[in-house]
């Protein structure tokens, strides 16, 4: 759905509003060009509050650097950082400064010393999350690593380093894990397994799972 968002510095180019609803930032002080398609973008978008951002190349470039693929990022704010249109941006879309505590949780205290994948142990998540930081290896030494974005990419991102993950609960309480690419889950009337392609299938799934009976 198109964002309603309006500012009067949105101009189209130097300052504009994405069709998926992010705000695309140029700086005109990047680079010795005075052309806007040859400055670097900044993007913006919210989730859950929290204010997230990535730094692209320029359209003349394209989307991805020459040696990375820009990543998004968190905007880790103190009181009174956000000035003018990125902070009526932000809170527009519900931003929040107490979102980063809510939507936040760290494997790191868990990978360092005891890192449950070699043991084949599950990690419990919440669906909530925008930001998880964890070990790249845990104790096998490594780099710290920060996965960001919307639920589905954080537990895809999680699994391919590994870890076991219970993703969600049913309402008996029941797990919903992520296993094989896959959400798994029992439905209310059985104890047999069904695996969906999203955690809003497997909700359904458990609710109705002649539905998805092959």
């Amino acid at each position: 759905m198109k964002s309603c968002f309006a500012h009067p510095d949105l101009d189209g180019t130097w300052a504009r509003l994405l069709p998926d609803d992010m705000l695309e930032l140029r700086d005109p002080n990047d680079g010795q060009s005075a052309a806007p398609e040859s400055k670097s973008r900044h993007q913006y978008r919210v989730l859950l509050g929290v204010l997230l951002t990535r730094h692209l190349p320029p359209t003349s470039v394209g989307d991805v650097w020459h040696d990375f693929v820009p990543e998004w990022e968190v905007v880790r704010l103190r009181g009174g950082e956000l000035r003018g249109l990125l902070m009526d941006f932000w809170a527009y879309h519900g931003g929040s400064h107490d979102a980063l505590l809510v939507h936040h949780m760290s494997l790191r205290s868990i990978d360092v010393g005891y890192d449950p994948r070699p043991l084949g142990m599950h990690v419990e998540l919440r669906p909530d999350l925008v930001v998880v930081d964890f070990e790249e290896q845990g104790d096998a030494g490594g780099s710290a690593k920060t996965v960001v974005g919307d639920y589905d990419h954080i537990v895809r991102t999680l699994a391919a380093y590994g870890y076991g993950l219970i993703v969600d609960r049913t309402p008996n309480g029941r797990y919903i894990e992520f296993a094989g690419g896959r959400y798994v889950v029992q439905p209310h009337d059985d104890n047999y397994l069904i695996r969906t392609d999203s955690l809003a299938d497997a909700h359904e799934a458990y609710f109705d799972p002649a539905k998805y009976r092959f």
